[in-house]
């Protein structure tokens, strides 16, 4: 067998024992998440960017933030463990699956217009209160109706 051929071989046992820790630590990251009373950032924001495919689900939360940060997307930089508000995270679903918001919206974009959007197309369905910190399951329940809605758009 020639060399070529051997290291194919060899990267492609590597990539195919490795694909399961992979996807193993984005559902470690849901659970972890579902489980929070007060949503964490870090894994709100690792989670929508690889639902909007921004970055891969081998990222950690750091890389993650990071990669927020390099987008012009206008979303305050926080720490990973600082609480999330409905605001916060209806604006950075808007701004990562490139949601069209109304004329408000486009003047004004911000939390504010973001959850008064995501309320109108019924995404948010209880309390659209901008301040309002969410829990883990919220924000898991909210990026399923976004992906859901963006399906059918």
């Amino acid at each position: 067998m020639s060399k070529s051929k051997l290291r194919c071989m060899c990267f492609m046992i590597i990539f195919i024992l490795n694909v399961p820790v992979l996807f193993a630590q984005l559902n470690e990251q849901i659970d972890l998440l579902m489980e929070q009373e007060k949503a964490s950032f870090g894994r709100a924001v690792y989670l929508v960017l690889v639902a909007s495919e921004f970055c891969d689900e081998s990222v950690t939360l750091a890389g993650a933030l990071e990669i927020l940060k390099g987008k012009d997307w206008g979303i305050p930089p926080k720490e990973a463990e600082d609480t999330l508000t409905l605001g916060e995270y209806s604006y950075l679903l808007m701004r990562a699956f490139n949601i069209q918001g109304g004329i408000m919206y486009k003047i004004l974009p911000g939390p504010r217009y973001a959850v008064r959007e995501l309320a109108y197309l019924k995404l948010i369905l209880e309390n659209p209160e901008p301040g309002r910190i969410v829990s883990g399951e919220e924000v898991m329940s909210l990026l399923t109706r976004v992906l859901s809605w963006k399906e059918g758009e």
